[in-house]
C-alpha cells in the first residue's frame, strides 16, 4: 500500500491517472492482439470502457476537491502528477514488462504526458487564483509539468536501443524489439 493512502486528495489524483493510463493500457492492448484474437480484442475495448467510466468519476471528484480546497489539493496533486507507479509494479519483471508494452506502443510515458495534460486541462489548474503560498508554488511546479514529462520521454527515446526480451510467461521464447 503506498505511503499516501491516507490522503484522499492524493488518492482521487492517482486514481484519476491510474485509470486513464488503464484505459489506454487495454484499449491499445486490444488494437495490437486484435488482428490475431478479435475476441480479446473486443473484451479489452469493453474493459476500456468500463475504466474510462472510472476515470471520469474519479477526475469529477477532484474537481470538487478543488474548488472546496485548491491549496490542500493543489499541493496533493503535487506529490501524485510526477509519476505514478501502476499497481503491479511489485510483480516480479515488471519493469522489463513494462519495457515490452512502451515499445509495442501500447503505453509509455508519451501517454501519460498527455493523460497529465489532459487532466491538468479538465481540471483548469492554471485559471485557479487566491491561493496562498504554498498553493502558488504547487500550481507553479504542476503547470510545469508537461514540459518535464516530455523531456523524461524524449530522454527514454533517445537512450532505447534494439533489445531483447525473454519471459517465462510466454514459454522462455525470446524476442527483441526496437
Amino acid at each position: 500500500m503506498p505511503s499516501w493512502d491516507r490522503d484522499p486528495y492524493r488518492v482521487f489524483v492517482y486514481t484519476t491517472l491510474q485509470e486513464r493510463a488503464t484505459q489506454y493500457s487495454h484499449r491499445n492492448t486490444g488494437k495490437v492482439a486484435g488482428a490475431e484474437e478479435p475476441t480479446l480484442a473486443g473484451i479489452l475495448s469493453s474493459i476500456a470502457a468500463d475504466e474510462a467510466k472510472h476515470f471520469s468519476f474519479y477526475r469529477e471528484i477532484f474537481k470538487a476537491v478543488l474548488e472546496r480546497d485548491p491549496n490542500r489539493a493543489l499541493a496533493s496533486a503535487a506529490k501524485i502528477l510526477p509519476s505514478i507507479d501502476m499497481p503491479g509494479i511489485a510483480m516480479p519483471h515488471f519493469k522489463e514488462l513494462a519495457d515490452v508494452v512502451r515499445r509495442v506502443g501500447i503505453y509509455g510515458p508519451w501517454d501519460y504526458k498527455q493523460i497529465v495534460e489532459e487532466a491538468l486541462a479538465h481540471w483548469k489548474i492554471d485559471l485557479l487564483t487566491g491561493l496562498n503560498e504554498a498553493g502558488r508554488k504547487a500550481q507553479e511546479m504542476i503547470l510545469g509539468l508537461p514540459r518535464r514529462l516530455e523531456k523524461v520521454a524524449q530522454y527514454i527515446e533517445r537512450k532505447s536501443s534494439i533489445k531483447s526480451f525473454r519471459f517465462d510467461l510466454i514459454y522462455g521464447r525470446t524476442f527483441s524489439l526496437p
